[in-house]
This record gives C-alpha cells, structure tokens and sequence, in this order.
C-alpha cells in the first residue's frame, strides 16, 4: 500500500496548521495517501501530563449507557472538555451501545459475553494500550482507569494491519467509503492522536493516514452520520443525529467539572440486567448505526447478534 514518501523517511507527511501548545492541542491538516491529500482534523494529548483526563459521555449525562441519544451540540456545552468527540457504536433502533466502558475508573457498562472488536484501555498505572480481542486476548478492565471498546484494529505495531472479519466485523458495508473517527497511540503510549477525516475514506485509506500522522496503534470508531468533534467549545464537525456516548478530554484549562458520582446510585440497577444474561436474550435483535448513512447504515453492532449480518457496519 501506498504511503507517502515524507512518512517512509520519518518526516512527517502531512501539511497546514501546527497543533497549537496546549496539552490537549488541535490542528487542521493534509495527511497524503498515495498520491491524494485528506483533510484531517487532528487532536493530540500527553497522557503523561497529570492534568490530562479521559472519559465518557453518555446522553444527558447519566454516568452510563441508559439507551438514549442526545445532540452532540448538547453534550458538548455540558462537557466543559478541552476536547469532544464521538464513541463507540450503538443501534439506531435500541440504542444499545457496543461492549465493555470503563470512565475514571468505574465499570459503566460490562459485555463479558461479547470478545468482538478492539479496545483501548488505560489501566491503573497510567500505561495506555490497544488491543484486539480475538487475537491479543481482553484486557482486564478491572484495573482501568479508561475503557472503550470499538474497531476494526487499524495499525498494529507501525505497520498497517486491518482483519475486520477475524475481529467479529461481517458486513461489507464496513469497507466502504465514509467520513471516519480514528484514535491512535504514538510510539511508546505516551501521546493520543484523534483524527476526524470528514472526507469519505475507506478503512484502509484511514489506516494509512493514522500511520502516517505517527499512530503506532490505532482503531476505527464510530463514523459515517456519527462523526462529531468538539475543541474548546466549538463544534467543528457535526453528527447528522443524536449519540449515544462520547470520548471526552480534559487538561489544565479546561478539566471539567467536579468528579462526582454521574448518577451511579440510579443507574446501579440498569447495570445487572445490561450485563451477560439479558443482554444474550436480545443477541439476536437491534442492529447498530453505520456509516453507511442515515437510511440504511448499520454498525457492527456492538451488543447483538452476528457482527454486521444484522447491522450495517458504520466505520
């Protein structure tokens, strides 16, 4: 596969404005695929800096996945984050969201049943890590400080590695080409890259960009009418509807309100019959959304059934 000779020599292959210095920094950019240049917009932050935080957002903030969506717009005015973006996969129709999430260190929704797709994770420790599941075993999310299960896997070790099929992934409609959301790991896991690429790519396009802007690891999230990123309280690309979740930033600057208990007293309740045994009774129903587009996309769908089969794969 093609890449553009800047990144084959180490230099780096992509132009237009420098990420401003902040821990959570964000630039507008060309990163070149063979011989075509994509539009990215790019968020890249220091995990080692005390300061910077990740989580997630579910809709109308309450602390986890409750099956509802909200407007990004609205979940991006609550936030207070130095940085917004979409997450995971959900359904369309049930709203049901994919796998395994883990937010400042408490377990907000558990698949032990479901091994499909990839997950980044930051464990006690601090170290951040991808993983795909059917091939580098599950994380323990026990010790997370951070957990998010999504895909396909898009770079492994440096090198581009895409096997959708192996990780659960089914639908054809997930090579397609559709605006993406990617999250990377610099060599030594040690900074995070989001990329936006709001032209339509198809996966191995994004895995080639995610390397050539240094993403020694990187994974697919949700995209297609998914993709949103908010910077500093600026929406710069819009979802075309209302989301589930989202991966939120925060640093020096802006981090967010108080840490408090986000509604687990409630939701405590929702949580058992979210986990293995009610959530196999439904294995065979909702499909999740794509990015094939708002009329007959699909995602891999996160909670339910065969990966794609029923749900068009969004990303």
């Amino acid at each position: 596969m093609a890449i553009a000779l800047g990144a084959a020599m180490g230099a780096p292959a992509f132009t237009g404005a420098e990420a401003t210095a902040a821990p959570v920094a964000f630039s507008r950019q060309q990163v070149k695929v063979g011989r075509q240049a994509w539009p990215v917009m790019q968020l890249r932050a220091d995990l080692e800096d005390p300061k910077t935080r990740l989580a997630l957002r579910f809709a109308y903030d309450t602390g986890v996945p409750l099956k509802r969506r909200q407007g990004f717009s609205g979940m991006a005015e609550g936030s207070q984050a130095a940085a917004l973006v979409n997450g995971t996969f959900f359904s369309i129709r049930t709203a049901d969201t994919m796998g395994t999430l883990v937010s400042e260190g408490r377990v907000r929704q558990h698949r032990d049943w479901d091994d499909r797709g990839t997950a980044f994770k930051i464990g006690a420790d601090g170290r951040a890590q991808i993983r795909t599941l059917r091939v580098e075993g599950r994380p323990d999310h026990r010790n997370s400080r951070f957990y998010l299960t999504s895909g396909p896997r898009l770079v492994r070790e440096g090198k581009v590695w895409l096997q959708p099929k192996r990780e659960g992934f089914q639908d054809p409609a997930l090579f397609g080409r559709h605006p993406r959301m990617a999250l990377g790991l610099a060599e030594g896991g040690k900074t995070l890259i989001v990329a936006c690429f709001p032209a339509r790519m198809t996966l191995s396009q994004t895995a080639q960009a995610m390397r050539t802007l240094g993403a020694h690891d990187a994974l697919n999230l949700d995209g297609g009418p998914s993709v949103g990123m908010a910077y500093r309280g600026k929406i710069v690309a819009s979802p075309h509807w209302g989301l589930t979740n989202a991966l939120v930033l925060y640093d020096a600057k802006y981090p967010g309100p108080a840490r408090r208990d986000d509604g687990l007293r409630q939701a405590a309740a929702v949580q058992a019959p979210v986990a293995s045994v009610a959530a196999r009774e439904h294995e065979a129903s909702a499909p999740l959304i794509s990015s094939a587009g708002p009329s007959r996309s699909r995602a891999p769908e996160a909670c339910h059934g065969r990966l794609g089969r029923t749900a068009r794969s969004r990303s």
